[in-house]
């Protein structure tokens, strides 16, 4: 299933891709086409779109060229990974029925077994969150001294 949706994303994506440029898309690609790696840090510090997209555009564009179908395929391949990432976490939390019957008979009060069961769903439940939680936390943490050291290269 998971299949045919990917696939059917991929087709919406596509099926406007080749219309012209907007402001910001058309400065994107000038930016990316235009500037070396210096001019590209100096312009990234002043600016507040985030400086990794640059960086990933400008190489993407030095490979597939700065058409406008080439300039947003990397937008394109992110927002289907996004989707089949949080398809990812949905299915590793599966989140069914059964659960929300369980609670529904904590609420109500009809059995203690049923609140040790949740107890423990829970506690499972939170092992998964922090393992999310954390991952992006540091991942936010390198990305942020990796692009501290880059400029730190640029601006020597």
């Amino acid at each position: 299933m998971i299949w045919l949706i990917l696939i059917l994303a991929t087709i919406l994506r596509l099926v406007s891709l080749n219309q012209s440029f907007w402001l910001d898309e058309a400065t994107s690609g000038i930016v990316a086409r235009d500037m070396n790696l210096s001019q590209l840090f100096t312009f990234i510090r002043g600016d507040f779109h985030p400086p990794l997209y640059y960086l990933l555009l400008s190489g993407w564009g030095r490979v597939f060229g700065y058409s406008e179908i080439s300039l947003r395929m990397p937008s394109v391949i992110f927002a289907i990974g996004t989707i089949y990432f949080l398809y990812l976490i949905v299915e590793n939390l599966k989140i069914d029925l059964k659960t929300t019957e369980q609670t529904t008979k904590i609420i109500v009060g009809e059995k203690e077994k049923e609140l040790e069961k949740l107890r423990k769903m829970a506690l499972q439940s939170s092992d998964y969150t922090w393992f999310y939680v954390g991952s992006g936390f540091l991942g936010g943490v390198l990305v942020t001294i990796l692009g501290a050291w880059a400029m730190g290269q640029a601006s020597k």
